[in-house]
């Protein structure tokens, strides 16, 4: 049962054919069920003998299966699609299996999310262009989401973007991911690192790959220096780095797929500083985008209310957990208690409704606040912990860490020794 995410095909749910999708999430709402069950049956039969390794895959193949899931809720211009991933969602709950939930506040965290077109509220125009990057890409990324506030732009940006990574071409699909992961890792971009690593996967890249640049093919390798030089100091390369390329006996690349690298690696080193310049969200579905963690007190947390979870119904908390929303609860304690104090005094003091009133707002704006500063606390914990794990990843991929954009070097100037940063 250690079925992994690979088994559901999603290719359905971006048909234009609602038959088709119909039939493809059909198929899903079972896969996922079935999982659901078993991992259900593992939970109830405590003496059960099983593989602690098979279970622990088997949870982890579901929980990518709901992330996905979760983020077809949130981003699919299908609103048959949006509305099927929310049931199967529900139906998941109602089993009792914990659902993930969005982390942050949309796709940007420099644009507030209200300013942001929603999915689902465009125009029959902005529509079409939704619709075929979805089945483009299996996705509405937060780039796009982004990039919506320039629809001319945004059309040529996706029409290319589709040449480079799905049209006919001299490098295979895979390979195609994979120089975006280096281009990326370059400037330690993590968001486009981890979207194109499931882009990478999903054409059937090999995950060895993934672990160093030093276990992907010397063709790939090869291609490291100029990755290097074309992202920190291009001015550098000349015609003897191309020469290298061309010319390496069985690893050489042929003209026509040096000229679909470079465009691939100049494309997604410029995508990055966009990436960084915008400060674009982790993906709903990928790490840092998402989490299992119940939300607060009462299966309220103050952050769902930017999020839309406000009927989320979760499981039990682990120790770590319930430490924090213990706090929360003695904060609600202490808030009902100051208005036993307030009707107490009722007689004595004679307030007013509207003074009550007053109180009771203060208070609860307190308790709201500090409630608040601790899930935010929590969250910033989780991002920093996954950023690092991909940060890691890519610093692995970019094999030669040593010229970095910050460079040195001296040079005389109208007779003076400097040094400048490049």
């Amino acid at each position: 049962m250690a079925e992994g995410e690979n088994e559901v095909r999603w290719d359905g749910l971006c048909s234009r054919d609602s038959t088709t999708r119909e039939t493809a999430l059909e198929n899903i709402r079972q896969i996922v069920l079935r999982k659901t069950e078993y991992l259900r049956s593992v939970k109830e039969t405590p003496y059960r003998p099983s593989d602690g390794l098979s279970d622990a895959g088997s949870l982890d193949g579901l929980n990518k299966l709901l992330a996905h899931l979760l983020m077809l809720s949130k981003r699919c211009p299908f609103k048959d699609v949006r509305e099927k991933s929310e049931f199967i969602l529900k139906s998941v709950q109602e089993l009792g299996i914990r659902i993930p939930r969005p982390l942050g506040h949309g796709p940007s965290r420099f644009i507030p999310e209200k300013e942001i077109l929603q999915v689902g509220s465009e125009d029959a125009q902005m529509h079409t262009l939704f619709a075929d990057s979805f089945a483009a890409l299996g996705r509405l990324d937060n780039i796009t989401l982004v990039m919506v506030f320039h629809p001319q732009y945004l059309e040529s940006f996706l029409k290319t973007q589709h040449y480079l990574l799905q049209m006919d071409g001299p490098l295979p699909l895979h390979y195609r991911h994979y120089i975006g992961i280096m281009a990326a890792a370059r400037h330690q971009c993590s968001y486009l690192v981890n979207l194109h690593v499931n882009d990478f996967l999903h054409v059937g890249g090999d995950s060895k790959w993934l672990n160093g640049l030093e276990n992907a093919p010397q063709k790939l390798q090869n291609l490291g220096e100029l990755n290097k030089l074309l992202a920190h100091r291009p001015w550098l390369i000349t015609k003897e780095h191309i020469e290298q390329l061309l010319k390496a006996e069985e690893h050489s690349w042929s003209l026509a797929e040096l000229v679909h690298a470079v465009v691939l690696l100049t494309h997604y080193h410029s995508l990055a500083s966009f990436t960084f310049g915008c400060g674009i969200s982790p993906e709903i579905h990928c790490d840092g985008g998402h989490t299992f963690r119940p939300p607060s007190v009462n299966n309220y947390c103050i952050c769902d209310i930017t999020n839309g979870n406000h009927s989320v119904e979760e499981n039990r908390v682990n120790s770590a957990e319930n430490v924090s929303i213990s706090d929360s609860f003695f904060e609600v304690e202490a808030l009902m208690e100051k208005m036993r104090q307030l009707q107490e005094c009722r007689d004595e003091e004679e307030a007013s409704q509207k003074e009550k009133a007053s109180g009771f707002e203060t208070e609860k704006k307190r308790a709201c606040l500090s409630s608040l500063q601790m899930m935010m606390k929590l969250h910033q914990q989780e991002i920093y912990l996954v950023t690092l794990r991909i940060l890691a990843m890519a610093i692995r991929i970019s094999l030669d860490m040593g010229c970095m954009f910050q460079h040195f070097e001296s040079r005389t100037i109208a007779g003076k020794t400097m040094v400048i940063l490049w």
